[in-house]
Parts: structure tokens; sequence; C-alpha cells
């Protein structure tokens, strides 16, 4: 089935080549049965054949022999709400679902008083030319660009073009996230779309703000896993650049406030440390003043995680091994809130350094005031801080562990 391109429906003249058929395939789609979504269970059931649409636009009343007006454009949508349902059910309708929310979008395209309803096919449209771009080729994917396109070119700052912004980047958001995803592409263009969204509707806030928050984490946990170095550091920018976004419109938000952590944590290099420190398990206490006089590696990291266990931990022991406490000190700071799989797991790997550990409940974990204040969002993560206490890297990647620590104590071998 070739579905006429949406574009198509914004030109009466252009519409003239697709109408037919549009109407034709419409006229022989069927479907067993269906339930909307609304919560006062009114079931419908669409049999086999049967044409949904409704002729003169009216129908007989229940018993009564009297005629009821029906809106026609109502009842399309109304159908198309049930497709989605089936579709979520695994049924997939997509194809259908271009197919009648064009039907609707020529009904109410140039009618100011069905506004509500154009906007409402147009996310059916969207969110069926988005599945079919997800389970489809490139051909799909042109589509749904092309439909936004035109969305914007009819009126770049209307409500239908900001749904067009909204599911190019939920589309982007949802490649991101396909494990079939093997470059940082998508992430990035997750956060170009989001950033285009934020800058266009800023009244639509609650929606920039989730998309911006989403971007700027799925960029920076990215870019912590990428093997390219460049790569990583352009996935950084991109998360950089959301973030700041956040702090900048909506700082009193919460995520607001955790892009301004983040924000903190980026711009740490070359700092002094500061605010950190607190209780350890063997109940002594580190705090800032204590750093300066030998490098020193702050690990994040949590019982669970495989990643540290199997990955860090062991070319942490590696640069142990390599070099005396005196020169190097490591600061372990533990994220599981039970006291005791934190210090099981510290005697059952050997683990280096001091651990910090709140003995407030409500402290640890993710709660932790070091993370929180941070905006520390990853475990394990590895920050270096030269022999001042100036913070030399955040996040360190584990290809850059060796490379890093060689470069601090060069610098200061230079130094000297």
């Amino acid at each position: 089935m070739r579905n006429c391109p949406f574009v198509l429906c914004l030109s009466v003249v252009v519409l003239a080549g697709c109408t037919g058929e549009v109407a034709d395939q419409a006229g022989q789609t069927s479907v067993e049965s269906g339930r909307t979504s609304d919560t006062a269970g009114v079931t419908a059931e669409i049999r086999p054949g049967a044409n949904s649409d409704i002729a003169d636009g009216a129908r007989l009343g229940a018993g009564t022999g009297q005629a009821e007006a029906v809106d026609p454009v109502r009842a399309k949508l109304d159908e198309l709400q049930r497709l989605r349902v089936l579709t979520a059910s695994q049924f997939d309708q997509n194809g259908t679902i271009v197919l009648k929310a064009t039907e609707v979008l020529q009904m109410t395209l140039d009618d100011p008083s069905r506004q509500a309803e154009f906007l409402e096919a147009i996310r059916h449209l969207l969110q069926a030319r988005m599945q079919l771009a997800l389970k489809g080729d490139q051909t799909d994917v042109e589509q749904l660009y092309a439909d936004v396109q035109a969305l914007n070119d009819r009126d770049e700052t209307s409500a239908a073009a900001a749904e067009g912004i909204y599911y190019l980047a939920k589309f982007a958001h949802t490649k991101a996230r396909l494990p079939s995803s093997a470059n940082a592409d998508w992430h990035g263009t997750f956060s170009r779309w989001a950033r285009e969204f934020a800058s266009r509707f800023p009244d639509q806030s609650e929606r920039a703000i989730s998309l911006l928050f989403g971007a700027g984490r799925s960029c920076e946990m990215k870019s912590a896993t990428v093997e390219d170095a460049d790569e990583s550091a352009r996935l950084r920018a991109e998360a950089r650049l959301c973030y700041v976004e956040l702090q900048q419109r909506w700082p009193t938000e919460p995520q607001g406030h955790e892009a301004v952590a983040v924000m903190r944590r980026f711009n740490l290099p070359g700092k002094q440390l500061s605010q950190f420190g607190g209780p350890c398990l063997d109940g002594s206490q580190i705090t800032a003043e204590q750093l300066p006089g030998r490098l020193t590696l702050i690990y994040f990291w949590d019982a669970s995680s495989k990643k540290f266990t199997e990955e860090w931990l062991p070319d942490l022991k590696h640069v142990e091994s390599k070099l005396p406490p005196e020169r190097l000190r490591f600061i372990g700071i533990n994220l599981d809130e039970d006291r005791q799989t934190c210090e099981s797991a510290v005697e059952q790997y050997h683990l280096p350094g001091d651990q910090i550990y709140f003995d407030d409940e409500k402290q640890r974990g993710w709660n932790s005031p070091i993370v929180r204040w941070w905006g520390v969002s990853q475990s394990p993560g590895v920050w270096l801080l030269d022999r001042d206490g100036v913070v030399a890297e955040v996040d360190l990647r584990r290809p850059e562990l060796i490379t890093s620590l060689q470069r601090v104590l060069k610098q200061r071998t230079a130094a000297r």
C-alpha cells in the first residue's frame, strides 16, 4: 500500500492526485474488534468488511426511530483512537491510521472552528508515521521528515508545527535507545531537536523541559561509553548545550536544579575541589582540605555494578600496584543504600582507599550530598585530581585512565 504524503494535504491542487487512493483504500480497511482507552469502558466493534464511515452524517437513534446527528470528523477521530488501541495490542494499523488521519486533515484544514480536531488528527498521523519510520526503511523516515517540514512550511509558529518537532525529537530518542543503534548519531540528533523545540516553543514548557533533560542525560551517558574520543567529546558538548538551556530558562524547576548541579561538575576541571567530603566506613572523616599533597582518584561505585567490578576495578587495582600510597590516594564513594552491602563488597573485592559512606539513611545512595551537589549521573564514575587538589578530569573514560594519570604526573614533574 502506498501512503499519500501528508505534504499533499496542504495543497488542494496537489491533493487532487491523492484523494482517490485514500478513499478507495479506506473503505477496504477492516479489523476484528477494538476497545477505546477511555476508563468508562465503552466498547466498539468494527465488523470485518464494514465501512466505518457514517453515511449521510446521521444514524438511527436507539429504539426511537429518530435520526441522531453525527459529526463525521468526530466519528473518524474516534475510529482513529480505536485503531491506535489495536496497534498498541500488536495489531499494526499504522498504515490505515495515516490514511484516515489524512481524511480528517482534509476535512478540517481550512476550518478555523475545527483546529482542535485538526491538531488531534496531526497527532494521530505523526505517531503512526513515527512507528512506520521505526519499523520501515529510509523511505519511511524521509516521509516522517517530509510531513513535519510541510507543517513548518504552513506555519512554523503553529501548534501543529510544534507537534512535528516534538515527534522528530521522540523519534530520535527512540532510535538512540534501540540496541541496534551502533553509533552515537541519534543521541546528538535527539539533542538538536530537543533544543529546537525549546527554542521555538518555550510556552510548552513541560515538553521542552522533559526533552532537554532527557537529551542532555542521553548524550552524557553515551559519551562515557563510546570508544572514539572525538565522538565522546561531541556528545559531551551536546549534553552541555541542553543543560545550559535548562539552567538558563527553567532554573527553578527540578530538572533545572539538576542541570545546575551537572554544569557545576562539568566545569570542575581546572578548579580546586571544594564542597567535598564525608564520613568513612572506618569512622574517619574526609574533607576537601585534606586532598592537596598527592594525586587523588575518586571513584563512584555500587556493589551491583558488573561494569565496576569486572571492568573498572581491575584497572584501579593495576594503578594501585604501580603508584605507592604517598603518591596516589584513592577515595571511593559508595552508592548503595544498605551499609552491609557496601561493607561486604569492600571486603570481598579489597577495594582501594577510603570509602565515604553516610550514616544518615536519607543521605545514602543517589541522595548522597556529594552526588546531589555535583549532579553525578552514573556509576561507576572516576575523577582525577592533581597534587594541588585541582581537578584534572571528571567522568574519566576507561581508555583514558592511564594516559590521564601519566599526563598529570608529567605536568607535576615539568613544574619542578
